[in-house]
Parts: C-alpha cells; sequence; structure tokens
C-alpha cells in the first residue's frame, strides 16, 4: 500500500505495470488484478493521495502539494478509463469527478500560494479533455501554461502541448507557438510517437469539419498511433492512463476523444472498430 510520498507515474504493486492484488503479496509472485479490482485499486488510491495533501500543505512543501494533486487526478482519470474501456458502466461521474479535482485542486493552490500559484507542478490537464466530452469547459490557466513554453524545457514540455491544444481546439485554431513547440519533439527517436500523435492531432484540428473524408483517415491514423503506445519507451514509461504497454488495452486515448467530439461531425459508424473505442457516447 502507497503511503503519503507519492509518484505520479505508476501504481506501487506493480507486475510489468499491470496492478495486482496485494492478497497475493505473500512470498509469491504478484497476481495481475481484473478490472473491477483495479477500479477499486485506482479509487483507493484518489482517496489516499487527496488525504495525503493534508501534510503537504501542514509542512509548506507545496511542490509535494502538487504532485499529489496530480497523482489524485490521475488515479480518478483512471477510474473513469477503466469503466469506459470495459463498457458495461457509464463512465460520466467519474469524468465529472476528475474536472471537479481540477477545480479543486486549482483552487486549493490559489489559496496557498495567491502571488506565485504553482500551476507548473500539477497536470490538471486531462481534466481540460475530460470537460470537453461533458459538452463543458473548465476555467483553467491555459494562457499561463501557454505563455511559459517558450521557457520550457523537459518534463514540462509535454504539458505545455496540452494547454496548446486545449486552447487549439476550444478556439478552433493553433495558437502561434505550436510548431515551434512541437518541433522541440522532433529529430529525437525517444519522442518520436510523441510528435507524430499530436502533429495528427494538430491535422484534425486544422481541418476541422470541412472534409469529412479525410477527417476519418486522420481519426484512424491517431487510433493506429495509440496502439502503437504498447511498445513505446516514452509512453510505457509514463502516466498509466497515456496507454503505454499493458496499460494500452485498458484505457482510451481521451485527448482523440475529445478531437473527435469538438472538432468533426463524425458519428461512430463512421470509424472502424479499432478506432470505435476511442468515441464518447455517454
Amino acid at each position: 500500500m502507497k503511503i503519503p510520498s507519492y509518484s505520479i507515474h505508476k501504481v506501487t504493486f506493480t507486475w510489468d505495470l499491470v496492478p495486482t492484488n496485494v492478497s497475493y503479496l505473500k512470498g509469491l509472485i504478484p497476481m495481475p488484478m481484473t478490472i473491477d479490482q483495479s477500479i477499486e485499486f485506482y479509487a483507493e488510491q484518489a482517496r489516499m493521495q487527496w488525504d495525503a495533501t493534508e501534510l503537504a500543505i501542514d509542512t509548506g512543501n507545496y511542490h509535494l502539494l502538487a504532485l499529489n494533486l496530480s497523482g489524485t487526478l490521475e488515479d480518478d482519470l483512471m477510474v473513469a478509463m477503466l469503466q469506459w474501456r470495459q463498457g458495461n458502466v457509464s463512465p460520466k461521474s467519474s469524468i465529472e469527478k476528475v474536472c471537479k479535482r481540477a477545480i479543486d485542486g486549482l483552487e486549493l493552490i490559489n489559496t496557498l500560494e495567491p502571488e506565485r500559484p504553482i500551476w507548473k507542478g500539477f497536470n490538471y490537464f486531462p481534466a481540460g479533455y475530460c470537460s470537453l466530452l461533458l459538452g463543458k469547459t473548465l476555467e483553467l490557466p491555459l494562457a499561463e501554461a501557454i505563455t511559459g513554453c517558450q521557457d520550457d524545457t523537459g518534463d514540462y514540455l509535454s504539458q505545455c502541448l496540452d494547454a496548446c491544444l486545449l486552447n487549439a481546439i476550444q478556439l478552433k485554431e493553433l495558437p502561434e507557438t505550436w510548431d515551434v513547440l512541437l518541433t522541440k519533439f522532433s529529430g529525437t527517436s525517444r519522442y518520436n510517437l510523441l510528435f507524430q500523435t499530436y502533429q495528427t492531432y494538430a491535422d484534425i484540428v486544422r481541418i476541422g469539419q470541412i472534409d469529412t473524408v479525410d477527417l476519418v483517415d486522420l481519426v484512424e491514423k491517431a487510433a493506429m498511433l495509440y496502439l502503437d503506445r504498447r511498445k513505446d519507451d516514452y509512453f510505457s514509461g509514463g502516466l498509466s492512463s497515456l496507454g503505454g504497454g499493458p496499460d494500452n488495452s485498458n484505457v482510451v486515448d481521451y485527448r482523440l476523444s475529445a478531437l473527435i467530439a469538438c472538432c468533426t461531425a463524425l458519428e461512430m459508424d463512421d470509424l472502424s472498430e479499432g478506432a470505435k473505442v476511442h468515441y464518447w457516447r455517454w
């Protein structure tokens, strides 16, 4: 079981990055959880991480606070993704919970640091895509994140991509910083799939509702790129909700889902079986 010093990446008890049932940990190799057990696991992790924010606040460790807020949102998102992919239960209420976590987290941060909010350490961007699936738009500090992209390096660059993409989906056009930002991921084998994926996302935004035939091709391409995450080092080493490694068959590409919902007029029947899993139907 995790203690309140969380990593926002893979969960603690894993075997080949698949959540495992702790009851098997008695000198034996951990056994993979069922989907229902995984949902319960991530829900409990979310509760624990949220509770751990109190410790971070009491000790004044705002960096840890941001990590715990990110971890809470990621675990809530995993509950929604697992429900979505399983198909037996509507993930709508779980998607709504992800949105609420983001707003609550940002409000908490702004209360503690009104002069210098630590938005950068809090990965609230998934909630932006989730809100679009619900037909809503969250009030997120996207403009501030995009402004900071010019000087960013390392891990936060991918968050800058999300800030720009979310802004593009809402405005139906890409920001001026997009091409320069995306170029930072080109020419490096580690980021090759990430570069291709976001380039395809951008093409969907550019074409919009102009050409249904080309849009179907682009959505299908994005769905195929998602499958490539199974063996990609970058995605396999990242958050579970990215669908890298074994997580690929348990979650969906929620960014692509938001693009389909907001930037196209495509119906579910327009897509192949492989692409349909990313279609928001609730």
